[in-house]
């Protein structure tokens, strides 16, 4: 759909906000503060907007899932990579609430919408799904279905726990008196103890390479995994 062009679209334009760095030797003026978080809720809007789009059965039903072209795939891969980005950026120089992130849009719960969706289609398309897993006959469909549960898997595994530590961190601090909040509204998360995701390594997931193909790379440098 011209929609889902466009949303990626927006996405490349504005992902390089993604890329900051994190040291905290390196300042950045109001004005260019303000256009990086302008970027990342851009971002946020666009893989919203895409997974309304691509999830809702009237404009992809289930019995048309095996004719969607291998570009609609990446460009959902592509928003997954972004998704899984705003979930656990963390910056000293940008004020980014990760929470709110996961209250509009959260990784896990998408992933599993995705996976629903797609053990549901062959029924629905009429497809043979009784070869066995791991044959030179299964359905192809097969390996998708595999990447994404162990996508969901590494999500709940690896990252969802620290994810969640925050949160009650946040909840901890959350009281009369308290100032989990800068002037701007923005959830300072900047004051918490920082998520240590840097110790994520995803060189040895080849079901990641698979899933998101050429934007592998974007899992890995510049964003310090």
């Amino acid at each position: 759909m011209v929609e889902l062009h466009k949303l990626n679209i927006i996405l490349s334009i504005h992902e390089h906000s993604l890329k900051l760095t994190h040291s905290k030797s390196t300042t950045m003026d109001p004005a260019t503060q303000t256009r990086h978080v302008h970027n990342l809720y851009t971002c946020l809007s666009a893989v919203k907007s895409f997974f309304s789009i691509f999830f809702n059965t009237n404009n992809f039903p289930l019995q048309c899932y095996p004719y969607i072209s291998v570009g609609t795939h990446f460009q959902a891969a592509h928003c997954i990579v972004v998704l899984f980005r705003l979930t656990t950026f963390e910056s000293p120089n940008i004020p980014w609430d990760r929470q709110r992130v996961i209250r509009e849009i959260d990784f896990g719960e998408t992933i599993r919408t995705w996976l629903e969706l797609w053990v549901r289609f062959p029924a629905a398309a009429g497809l043979e799904d009784d070869m066995p897993p791991g044959g030179v006959d299964e359905p192809a469909w097969k390996n998708t279905e595999r990447i994404l549960m162990g996508i969901l898997n590494f999500w709940e595994t690896k990252i969802l726990p620290k994810v969640m530590m925050e949160t009650d961190v946040v909840s901890d601090l959350n009281v009369p008196g308290s100032n989990t909040q800068g002037g701007d509204g923005v959830l300072g998360t900047q004051q918490l103890e920082a998520l240590n995701f840097a110790d994520m390594s995803f060189d040895d997931n080849g079901w990641m390479q698979d899933v998101v193909g050429s934007g592998y790379e974007l899992f890995i440098e510049p964003y310090g995994f």
